[in-house]
């Protein structure tokens, strides 16, 4: 039933805390009307799939999921290939996985940063010429950082982006542009 720009038939509700009730639905009033909204343990919003706990092991493990997928279908549709072909396909179909959203779900548990590192010490055994090599090498041989050092890199230029106010100078244009045509 859509009710002025809400489906509430699409909405599901979800609790943040650890006591939660075993209620199935929550009863949202609109327009002096009752409707159910279904309750979840799990929500998928803008891509990370958040579960009620705050945990994003669901997340994480989605994610671990579809590099794995990925690194099947490389391996399988590419045989022999070298550093140069490997290297852009891990950037155009492994990277983006594992590093969308990152400062949100960012691994925290020394177990589930070892889960993804796991992924990339597969991933760069898929070279033949690299294969028996320690995984270090096998890092400096493609030029490559773990992903652990890529998170804090990346983690430490949005501090710098926050503190020096790049974001703001950015906007900046764009906000003058918008006060001066809708005034």
């Amino acid at each position: 039933m859509v009710t002025e720009g809400l489906n509430v038939d699409k909405c599901k509700g979800m609790t943040l805390m650890s006591n939660i009730t075993k209620d199935t639905s929550y009863s949202v009033n609109i327009k002096e009307s009752i409707h159910n909204i279904q309750k979840v343990d799990c929500i998928k919003d803008l891509g990370i799939l958040t579960d009620s706990q705050l945990t994003l092991k669901d997340h994480i493990q989605d994610k671990i999921n579809k590099v794995y997928s990925m690194i099947g279908l490389l391996k399988r549709d590419f045989i022999n290939m070298d550093c140069k072909t490997f290297i852009l396909l891990r950037k155009a179909l492994l990277r983006p996985h594992l590093e969308y959203a990152n400062s949100v779900w960012s691994p925290y548990k020394k177990s589930d940063i070892e889960q993804k590192e796991k992924i990339q010490k597969r991933a760069t055994k898929l070279l033949i010429t690299l294969r028996k090599l320690p995984y270090k090498n096998r890092l400096i041989s493609l030029q490559l950082h773990t992903l652990k050092y890529r998170r804090l890199r990346g983690d430490m230029i949005e501090v710098f982006k926050i503190v020096n106010n790049i974001y703001y100078n950015n906007l900046g244009p764009i906000l003058h542009r918008l006060t001066t045509i809708h005034s």
